[in-house]
C-alpha cells in the first residue's frame, strides 16, 4: 500500500444473500479513498468478482470459500489484515458477531460495523452505522465510546450516484417510464411474478425496463422467458444503475438498500419486502409518503400490484410529491458523514 490510511472492509456477496452488504460498504471505501485513504477489498471468492465493477483500482483479497465456520473466517480476516495495519475495517454481514468485533478490536483494529436490524445481543464497535429509516428505534446495547450513527443522513450511495446531478421531475404526459429491480440475486424469483402483474396494468401507456441482477442464479432463464416479451426492455446486471434510475418514472423495488438510491434519485417506488430486515423499511418509507408498501413478497397477489401500479402510474401529481419526499429524506452525503466521523480519531 502507500502508507495513507487504510480503511478494510469486510462484505460478501452472491446468489444467496444479494450483492447490497458489499454495494454499500464499497460506497463507503469509495469516500475513504477520495479522501485521501486507500482501500482493501476481504471477500469471499464468489464475492470478488463483483469487485471489479464495485471497487475500481482497490485491492481485493479473496477469502476461500462462500460459507465458512466463523472461527475460520475470523482468523482468515485477521491474517488478511496483518499486511496492512488497517486504521479501521468495516464489518457489513449479519454473520459477524460481538464476538468478532472484539477480536479485531484486541487486535488493535477500530471496528466499524454497518447493520440493519439489531440482531445481537451488544455491538463491541467504534462505530456503528444504520441507514435505514428505522434506525434510532432499535434498541442496540453498545460500549459508551461507540459513536452511532443512525438513519437515512447515513444513506451509504455509491459515487455514481452521488455524482449525477438530479433535477426535479415534473408531472408529464408522455408515456410512464417503470423500472423493476428486485435485488442482485432475486432468490425468490419474483421477477416473473411482477412482470405477470405490470403487463395488464402498462399497455399503451407504460414504458418498462426490467433489471436482471448479477447474482440472479436464474438469470438465463428469467431472460429467456422475458425475451418472449418484446415490449419490454430487458437490462442484465447493469453497471449503472443510476443512469436507469435517472429515466424512470416510478419503480418496483425490493425493500433493501437499493430503497435509498431511489429516494436519492427521486423516483417513487411500490415496495416488496422480500426479508426480515426490509419489513420496517417498507413501513417508514410508505409513512413517509415516499413509496407505497405492498407487504411480504411470500404474499404477492398479481392483482394486488397491477391495481397499486394502475392507480400510480396514472397520477403524475402524486408521484412528483413522493419524488420530493424522498430527495428530502437521502441527500447523498451519508458517506462523507461516515468517514468525516472515522477521520476524526483515525488511530
Amino acid at each position: 500500500m502507500t502508507g495513507r490510511a487504510v480503511l478494510a472492509v469486510r462484505a460478501d456477496a452472491g446468489p444467496r444473500i444479494g450483492s447490497g452488504h458489499l454495494v454499500r460498504s464499497s460506497a463507503l471505501g469509495s469516500a475513504w479513498a477520495a479522501a485521501g485513504g486507500d482501500v482493501v477489498f476481504l471477500t469471499s471468492a464468489v464475492a470478488a468478482d463483483y469487485c471489479a465493477d464495485l471497487a475500481p483500482g482497490h485491492r481485493v483479497i479473496p477469502l476461500e470459500g462462500e460459507t465458512r465456520p466463523l472461527d475460520v473466517d475470523l482468523e482468515a480476516t485477521l491474517g488478511a489484515l496483518r499486511d496492512f495495519g488497517a486504521a479501521w475495517v468495516a464489518l457489513d454481514g449479519q454473520q459477524f458477531d460481538d464476538g468478532y468485533h472484539r477480536r479485531l478490536r484486541d487486535a488493535g483494529h477500530r471496528v466499524l460495523v454497518i447493520d440493519d436490524v439489531a440482531h445481537l445481543p451488544r455491538y463491541d464497535a467504534d462505530v456503528l452505522v444504520n441507514q435505514n429509516i428505522d434506525a434510532g428505534s432499535l434498541a442496540y446495547v453498545t460500549g459508551e465510546d461507540c459513536r452511532r450513527l443512525l438513519g437515512p443522513e447515513y444513506a451509504l450511495l455509491r459515487p455514481q450516484f452521488t455524482e449525477r446531478a438530479r433535477s426535479p421531475r415534473e408531472p408529464g404526459t408522455g408515456p410512464v417510464r417503470l423500472l423493476v429491480t428486485l435485488g442482485a440475486a432475486d432468490a425468490e424469483q419474483l421477477t416473473l411474478r411482477v412482470v405477470e402483474a405490470v403487463e395488464p396494468a402498462g399497455a399503451p401507456g407504460l414504458e418498462t425496463t426490467i433489471v436482471i441482477g448479477p447474482a440472479n442464479a436464474d438469470a438465463d432463464e428469467v431472460a429467456s422467458k422475458l425475451a418472449a416479451k418484446p415490449a419490454l426492455r430487458i437490462v442484465r446486471a447493469p453497471s449503472d444503475m443510476a443512469a436507469l434510475m435517472a429515466d424512470a418514472d416510478l419503480a418496483v423495488s425490493a425493500a433493501g438498500s437499493t430503497c435509498w438510491e431511489l429516494a436519492f434519485m427521486g423516483v417513487p417506488c411500490l415496495l416488496l419486502v422480500t426479508g426480515p430486515d426490509q419489513a420496517a423499511n417498507a413501513s417508514g418509507l410508505d409513512r413517509e409518503g415516499f413509496a407505497v408498501n405492498l407487504g411480504p413478497a411470500s404474499m404477492l397477489r398479481a392483482e394486488a400490484l397491477a391495481s397499486a401500479l394502475t392507480r400510480l402510474a396514472g397520477d403524475a401529481e402524486r408521484r412528483h410529491v413522493m419524488a420530493e419526499r424522498g430527495r428530502r429524506l437521502v441527500d447523498g452525503r451519508g458517506c462523507d458523514r461516515v468517514v468525516g466521523v472515522l477521520k476524526e480519531d483515525p488511530a
